[in-house]
Order: structure tokens, then sequence, then C-alpha cells
């Protein structure tokens, strides 16, 4: 096994199964070479290509798909827990 000179340190000590992890993915990660000729090329994958705010919360809350139905949920004037139950038994 490589070590390639990580210097990690960990906020609490490892459990024994937690080594071996980290010691498998070290190793996973030792074959890993990565290519400095090609640049990196970010795309923002929804409909529009384009980044906005609320296609970011799209994506993190909907998996960027507008679920008209949850919308409609979240703008009725009731409490939020009644809110909360609509949506989750909607989904």
């Amino acid at each position: 096994m490589m070590d390639c000179g990580w210097q990690i340190s960990f906020r609490r000590a490892l459990t024994e199964g937690e080594h071996v992890i980290w010691h498998q993915l070290k190793e996973e990660l030792a074959g890993v070479t990565l290519s400095a000729d090609q640049g990196d090329d970010v795309k923002w994958a929804l409909k529009s290509r384009k980044y906005t705010t609320q296609s970011m919360y799209r994506s993190i809350i909907d998996d960027g798909v507008h679920n008209r139905q949850s919308s409609l949920i979240w703008k009725c004037r009731v409490p939020i827990k009644i809110k909360v139950f609509n949506y989750v038994a909607s989904s």
C-alpha cells in the first residue's frame, strides 16, 4: 500500500472498522491519476442552463423538477405542521 504522503488528522480517534475503511479508501485513491492538461468544464445541468439561486434551490429540494402541487401546499395559509403533513403525504 502506498502512503502518498498524506497528512490528515481526524477530530476523534477512528475505530478499528473505520481504520480499515480509511486504508481501503487510500488504496483506491492511490490508483487514481488526474490529468493536468484537461481543464474543468462546469455546466448547470438544468433545462435553462442558467444558474440562479432559485434553480439551485429547486435542484437541491426537487432534483431540479418543479412540482406545482408542492408549491401550492407551501403557499396555503394554514399552520406549518399541516403544510409539512400534506407535503410528506403527497411525496
